[in-house]
């Protein structure tokens, strides 16, 4: 996870094209598992990385931060935070890598999703208490809307 950190860093500061702030965003999404009736509420960020696609026009690469918090359906809560990168146009596809935090203890997790506007499909793994086997844990909806931010990169 420190690698990626730095990598996006190194990225930004060395970049010859970034001579101001690319853009971002910053979204809201409520997550739904209709099978295990598990939801939950996300807040994500991320910045437009500025060599990747056409100015105003994408498509567009975020690397960026995810944190959130679910409600299981033995009524605890969990929250979690996640690297993640996202590819976006109108439609976008990404993966995630983070930590979920539940009961005291610390699990990894990963996450692919992919969608169009405010509507996607999550599929989500943590790892077993046990053992280091993944388990595909959620399968869900994503329902959300992102506020874009403006830069000399990203600017819908």
């Amino acid at each position: 996870m420190r690698t990626i950190i730095l990598f996006t860093l190194t990225v930004f500061v060395f970049n010859s094209k970034l001579n101001a702030f690319p853009g971002g965003y910053i979204g809201l999404s409520f997550l739904f598992d209709f099978k295990s009736k598990e939801k939950g509420m996300q807040v994500s960020t991320g910045l437009a990385l500025p060599f990747i696609g056409d100015p105003g026009m994408g498509p567009y690469a975020f690397p960026g931060l995810a944190f959130g918090l679910r409600h299981a359906k033995s009524k605890s809560f969990y929250g979690y935070i996640d690297i993640q990168f996202v590819a976006s146009n109108a439609a976008w596809i990404g993966s995630g890598y983070g930590i979920a935090f539940k009961d005291g203890n610390r699990f990894i997790r990963k996450k692919y999703f992919l969608g169009f506007l405010p509507i996607g499909y999550v599929i989500e793994s943590i790892q077993k208490e046990v053992s280091i086997k993944m388990d595909n844990n959620f399968k869900g909806i994503y329902i959300g809307a992102a506020l874009p931010i403006i830069g000399n990169h990203f600017f819908p």
